[in-house]
């Protein structure tokens, strides 16, 4: 390094922050990241990640688009709403598993994470910028984001995917047109299902076509997996100190990472490294990892001290994407759909009921009306043929009386008169009752 020509210099720089408190809004959307990635985020059974899945094959069949974090809440209680339909279409939805999903749910809303759900989404074309000649750094303040490392871990695996899927093929370029660095980067692998950690595997592995270049930093390579480590060309490693068995174990597994170089023990230069130098292993013309070397790092150019979080949305407000992302878009989507959905099927049941009641009112009347007309036309008739009766009855007895008085006077001629009158009753009275039988 000429120190008389080494001058330090700024260079252009955006900040994005999730939580928007050190940097422009970062935003991706429900759809974007995907029920795989959803799922690790939320750390979900298998089970319920198949229901994650029936819930975004409904929402793309139904035209519902998943943006924002009340859009997938929203799809999430439309499914238990109608769990029957989503079993007859797609296979067993259980109330257990959308309940359990829905308990995810609300702990991850508990932990603000929610915030990086949203419109505008980022674009990864705001990556390639430049200004006066050089290339934007974009940096994403991660000092909060850490702190939830699956949230983290699922936003750079999200980034990777999207310059992965959207870029065009680059071939063999001279040099990258872009180059990643993801810090702390053992926690893309912890935990991480065997489908997304070979998903993540081929990615390293092609995406070096599409004109990327990815530097995974980590305190130990024994972080990251072996085959990913085998996908990584360069290696730059900073001193190592072993003071115990198992940070030797550590340090011997980095040292027996590079190709070895007769005139460095790399073990011993590892743990003998000071500020300022490394150990590096790059690949040659050929392909190959060159021998391991011991080298000093140049100084960056820029400042060394850290900015404070108003100095850091002082630089962000005064970038043209500020006002890009700032404001929150909320379009008519799943959440809007669903909602006017649901209206129209509490509608449509009120006025089933309503009509329900209507029917059943009308039948109700239709009997009333009918015994009434009944019970008028009975009325008339029963009154009249009482009438007739009780005449009829009146005069069979008054009949039965007389007749029954001749037959006893005819038959008694000669008895006493009190015996003659006792018989004429008891033959009027029998007869009587006889002949008002008839009437009755």
């Amino acid at each position: 390094i000429d120190p008389q020509s080494f001058e330090f210099e700024g260079y252009p720089v955006r900040f994005f922050d999730v939580y928007r408190e050190q940097g422009i809004a970062m935003r991706a959307s429900i759809s974007d990241l995907g029920p795989s990635l959803l799922s690790r985020l939320l750390e979900l059974s298998e089970a319920q990640q198949g229901i994650l899945n029936i819930i975004f094959k409904a929402a793309d069949e139904k035209n519902l688009e998943l943006t924002d974090y009340k859009d997938l809440k929203s799809m999430v209680r439309y499914a238990k709403d109608h769990r029957e339909m989503f079993s007859d279409e797609y296979g067993n939805v259980s109330a257990q598993s959308i309940s359990a999903l829905q308990r995810k749910l609300l702990e991850f809303e508990n932990q603000n994470a929610e915030q990086l759900f949203g419109l505008p989404a980022f674009d990864i074309r705001d990556l390639f910028e430049t200004r006066n000649g050089y290339g934007l750094i974009t940096l994403i303040e991660c000092s909060k984001l850490y702190m939830q490392p699956l949230l983290y871990s699922s936003l750079m695996l999200w980034l990777l995917s999207e310059l992965y899927e959207q870029l065009p093929e680059a071939g063999d370029l001279e040099k990258p047109r872009i180059v990643l660095f993801i810090d702390e980067a053992h926690l893309l692998f912890d935990g991480t299902p065997k489908v997304l950690r070979d998903r993540l595997e081929q990615m390293i592995r092609l995406i070096r076509s599409k004109g990327v270049g990815i530097y995974l930093v980590s305190q130990s390579p024994s972080d990251i997996p072996d085959e990913i480590l085998a996908q990584l060309g360069n290696r730059i490693q900073h001193a190592l100190h072993a003071y115990t068995p198992a940070e030797m174990k550590k340090a011997k597994a980095a040292a027996a990472g590079f190709r070895t170089n007769p005139n460095i023990n790399t073990l011993e230069a590892l743990q003998d490294l000071k500020t300022g130098e490394a150990l590096i292993s790059i690949l040659d013309e050929d392909g190959a990892p060159s021998p391991v070397q011991r080298v000093l790092i140049m100084p960056p150019r820029s400042s060394f001290d850290a900015l404070n979080d108003s100095e850091m949305m002082n630089i962000a407000r005064q970038d043209p994407a500020y006002i890009r992302y700032h404001e929150d878009v909320d379009p008519i989507t799943a959440y809007e759909k669903l909602e006017q959905m649901t209206l129209e099927e509490e509608r449509a049941k009120a006025e089933a009921e309503e009509l329900e009641e209507r029917q059943k009112e009308l039948k109700r009347q239709e009997k009333e009306s009918e015994r009434n007309r009944r019970s008028s036309r009975r009325e008339p008739e029963s009154a009249l043929s009482k009438s007739m009766k009780k005449a009829a009855r009146s005069a069979a007895r008054s009949a039965g009386r007389e007749t029954g008085k001749a037959i006893s006077r005819g038959l008694l001629k000669t008895s006493s008169g009190s015996a003659r009158r006792a018989a004429e009753r008891a033959a009027g009275s029998l007869l009587s009752d006889l002949f008002s039988s008839f009437f009755r």
